[in-house]
């Protein structure tokens, strides 16, 4: 008995007029001598290609392959990347500004302090925090000569205590990034702070003037052309 192939309705043939495929060979597939004497002058693999190979496969497997293709994945990559680009300095610039924060504080309070031990000792300043009626929470002593350092930046302090001249500078050193440096100044009891190049301790970097331009991070930081915080 004729064992009749069960060909899935995607695969459809091709119109009745075409003699390649001929719906009456359908069930004769699987039987050799019945398929040559049924269909004379075509062969298996030629009524096979009547169906389009993809449609064939899929039709097979019951299932349809949903995905992405090549070029769907790279441009979604390639917005990935151009947001990463933009987002993430302006995130960086906005930590920073946050950790600045506490700096500004810490030698805003300093400086008051230094002002007071003036005061009570005829005019000098100290870099020993130690004499001074001043702490600052999480602040500690790093390996002596005047450098402190909390959990986002490293102190070195300096003071002058000679007339004509009495002042007390600081190299704030950032632990997390080298795109700045902040410079703290109290000279004569005018305290000033400024934001420049990494440079690492150096304390004798010149106060800015109105047409010094900081670099772009310092810019960000301070929101001045020249590195100055204003208040």
């Amino acid at each position: 008995m004729c064992q009749k192939v069960v060909i899935p309705a995607r695969c459809a043939p091709p119109a009745p007029e075409s003699s390649l495929c001929n719906e009456s060979c359908k069930p004769y597939l699987n039987l050799d001598s019945r398929f040559t004497m049924r269909c004379p002058g075509m062969t298996k693999r030629g009524f096979t290609r009547c169906c389009h190979s993809e449609t064939l496969r899929a039709a097979v497997s019951g299932t349809n392959k949903i995905g992405f293709t090549l070029i769907e994945l790279l441009v979604v990559v390639l917005i990935i990347g151009i947001l990463s680009a933009v987002a993430l300095p302006q995130y960086t610039k906005a930590v920073e500004k946050a950790r600045v924060a506490e700096a500004r504080s810490l030698m805003r309070s300093f400086a008051e302090a230094q002002k007071l031990y003036s005061l009570e000792n005829g005019g000098p300043y100290t870099s020993e925090l130690d004499r001074l009626n001043w702490s600052f929470p999480n602040m500690r002593m790093a390996n002596g000569g005047g450098n402190w350092e909390t959990k986002f930046f490293l102190y070195h302090i300096e003071a002058n205590a000679y007339a004509p001249r009495v002042y007390a500078r600081a190299a704030i050193i950032p632990k997390h990034t080298k795109e700045y440096e902040l410079f703290w100044e109290l000279d004569n009891g005018v305290e000033k702070l400024w934001c420049g190049d990494y440079i690492f301790g150096q304390t004798t970097v010149p106060v800015p003037t109105d047409s010094t331009e900081a670099n772009s991070f310092c810019r960000a930081i301070t929101g001045t052309k020249n590195g100055m915080f204003t208040n």
